[in-house]
C-alpha cells in the first residue's frame, strides 16, 4: 500500500489501523467528492385542441415526465441527499431511495 506512514507523510491514503482505542470519529476529507450536478426535474408538453373540435369547451392535452435526468460525477444515489441525522455522517446516502421517474398524461377541460 501507499498509505500514510512516518516514512511516507505525503500520501493521501489514510494509515490502516485495526485499533480505535479512543473511540474516535475524526472528521476527514478523504471521501469528499465533487457534488456539482445538473438536474432536469420536469418536462411538460401540451397541446390546445382547436375549438372546431371542442365547441365552446376548451380542451388541452399534455404529457409530462418528472425526474428526467441528473448529470453528475457523484458516486452516490443523489447529490441532493439530505442530512442523515448523525453529526458524524452528514450527507451519507444511507437509507435514501432515488426519486422515481414519473410519466403523466392528462387532459384539462374548461367549461
Amino acid at each position: 500500500l501507499d498509505a500514510w506512514s512516518p516514512d511516507n507523510p505525503g500520501s493521501s491514503i489514510p494509515a490502516p489501523t485495526l485499533e480505535n482505542a479512543n473511540n474516535e470519529f475524526r472528521a476527514s476529507s478523504y471521501f469528499v467528492e465533487d457534488g456539482s450536478y445538473l438536474k432536469v426535474r420536469s418536462v411538460k408538453l401540451g397541446y390546445k385542441l382547436p375549438s372546431i373540435l371542442t365547441g365552446p369547451i376548451q380542451a388541452n392535452i399534455y404529457a409530462e415526465v418528472q425526474n428526467v435526468a441528473t448529470i453528475t460525477g457523484y458516486s452516490g444515489i443523489d447529490p441532493e441527499v439530505p442530512y442523515a441525522g448523525n453529526v458524524n455522517f452528514p450527507g451519507i446516502d444511507r437509507g435514501v431511495y432515488p426519486l422515481p421517474r414519473t410519466f403523466l398524461l392528462g387532459v384539462n377541460f374548461k367549461f
